[in-house]
């Protein structure tokens, strides 16, 4: 069974990188690894610049607050003038309430305490089945912290603030030169799906497609996909995988995959991830895109 969704289409622009990785430390500086990228492209376009993720106990990246999900760029700054894409994920309906639990998504750096940035995150997508639920943000053209800075206490972190608390969830988070400064010509095309996933040896491996989005030449096309519980995959044909966290806390529950691919001419792009469930899950997938 399938739930799609679709919202205003508009163009985009791309990059290229490998990655895939296994997180669970916090935004502290002490705990912090970094996947730094400097991916670059014979013409300049846009390029992922730096990502990170943490995965687990959902109170990630903060050990005293359950109303929080957080993680820094340790050990490396994305640039200013980059845009970043947040996705956020969690389980069931925590505190009994369904929909999007997530209040507000801001920065900070890493002071003790926090001090805010002011960049502008804007939900792009959220999709959920009840059992598990995912929500990208973005922010373009973010400023107001050290350029590439290393200062453990001045790294750039990316906060939710959640209506209710969770106890299992994470976040991934990607940092990417070349995307429009303006956020109303940098967001394109975008929409999400969600479905029941079945056991593969009874009926098959699971496709999991939010659907075909356009996309302009040049264009960052980026995709994720969730799983609950966890299983083996194949991700989007041609694509670069960014990163495929998951722990010892998060493993029980669900993992998620996300990748990206740029646009060599204009059309449309589907990512699909193929999910081969051991037993009854269910499935999400969003993809966007992002313009130069």
């Amino acid at each position: 069974m399938r739930k799609r969704r679709m919202l205003a289409q508009l163009p985009i622009l791309g990059a290229a990188a490998l990655l895939s990785v296994q997180c669970t430390e916090p935004a502290g500086p002490e705990r912090q690894v970094s996947h730094p990228v400097a991916a670059t492209t014979a013409t300049g376009g846009i390029q992922l610049d730096q990502w990170n993720a943490i995965v687990g106990n959902a109170i990630a990246g903060n050990e005293t607050n359950p109303l929080l999900i957080i993680k820094g760029f340790n050990p490396t700054n994305p640039h200013n003038g980059d845009a970043i894409v947040a996705t956020f994920f969690w389980f069931g309906a925590p505190g009994g309430v369904t929909g999007n639990i997530i209040d507000s998504v801001t920065d900070v750096l890493t002071t003790n305490p926090y001090t805010p940035v002011g960049n502008k995150y804007s939900l792009v997508e959220f999709v959920t089945n009840g059992s598990v639920s995912m929500a990208t943000y973005v922010a373009t053209n973010v400023k107001n912290f050290p350029d590439a800075g290393t200062d453990p206490s001045l790294i750039l972190a990316v906060k939710a603030d959640l209506k209710v608390p969770v106890t299992d969830g994470g976040e991934l988070m990607s940092a990417w030169v070349g995307v429009s400064t303006i956020g109303t010509q940098a967001i394109g095309a975008h929409r999400s799906s969600s479905g029941t996933g079945t056991p593969y040896t009874i009926t098959g491996p699971n496709v999991a497609d939010p659907g075909a989005i356009t996309v302009n030449a040049g264009a960052l096309a980026y995709g994720v996909s969730m799983s609950s519980p966890p299983a083996g995959f194949n991700g989007p044909s041609g694509w670069t995988a960014i990163a495929t966290p998951s722990d010892m806390f998060m493993k029980s529950d669900g993992e998620f995959n996300a990748q990206f691919t740029i646009a060599a001419t204009g059309g449309s792009v589907d990512p699909q991830w193929t999910w081969f469930f051991t037993s009854p899950g269910s499935w999400l997938a969003t993809g966007l895109s992002l313009n130069p």
